[in-house]
């Protein structure tokens, strides 16, 4: 799973293996609920780190960005 969403990261321009829910779903053509459970799994695994989400003026729950280690996958 971990090396689905990294080869997809890595099509794009820049080297950014923050993500959240929302950017996992668009990437991996997943509902944002499945998106979330993968990023919980990796998180459960030791394949990602929750971070504290950014701050906002909007209203309700910000999204929650995981940094993803993919230097753990192997080579």
């Amino acid at each position: 799973m971990l090396a689905r969403l990294a080869d997809k990261l890595g099509e794009e321009p820049g080297d950014e293996r923050v993500v959240d829910a929302e950017r996992v779903s668009e990437l991996l053509g997943v509902t944002l609920r499945t998106a979330r459970r993968m990023l919980n799994t990796l998180v459960d695994e030791g394949l990602a780190w929750p971070m504290p989400p950014a701050r906002s003026s909007k209203v309700g729950r910000p999204p929650r960005p995981y940094q993803l280690l993919v230097d753990k996958l192997p080579r």
